[in-house]
């Protein structure tokens, strides 16, 4: 019998290659169910499949997708795709920022819910930062040759975060 004889469209439990009648179903079986499927049989099962979807008149929505190898990049994401990606971007970030400084430095963690900015307000980490900021913002805004030397944003966020962590 020669394995890639594509006459014999199946396998048995016990690996024994048999005859079939291109019964769909079973070629279905076979190609999902077993991991020792020759390559070339599951291929043949998805050209069957391939015809079959093609043969079919049920309504579908109209797509210039040529056959089941082909992904199109989409130009617009679904909204609660984009909500899902930004999620993880931000768990990734913070994790990262707080395994970086430490976690030891922080005190809080505030989102964007009115009891826990009051919360945080009232520790003196929040004090002491606001006045950190004022006083780098007041000695910026009146200083002109200051101002025209920090047109580099990444100088100043080092500064800024020297200031408040000490990195």
């Amino acid at each position: 019998m020669d394995i890639k004889d594509t006459s014999f469209l199946g396998i048995d439990e016990t690996g024994i290659y048999i005859q079939t009648d291109r019964n769909t179903s079973f070629l279905g079986h076979i190609a999902n169910h077993y991991s020792n499927v020759p390559p070339h049989l599951i291929q043949n099962y998805q050209k069957v499949f391939e015809e079959k979807a093609n043969n079919n008149n049920k309504k579908r929505k109209f797509s210039n997708q040529t056959s089941l190898y082909d992904y199109h990049d989409a130009d617009e994401l679904l909204q609660r795709r984009i909500d899902r990606i930004n999620k993880a971007l931000l768990k990734f970030f913070i994790e990262d920022v707080i395994n970086r400084v430490g976690v030891s430095k922080f005190s809080a963690i505030v989102s964007d819910n009115g009891s826990n900015v009051r919360k945080a307000l009232q520790h003196p980490f929040a004090d002491k930062l606001l006045k950190k900021v004022n006083i780098l913002v007041t000695f910026f805004r009146n200083n002109t040759r200051a101002g025209k030397n920090i047109l580099n944003l990444n100088v100043i966020i080092y500064f800024i975060t020297w200031l408040l962590i000490g990195i």
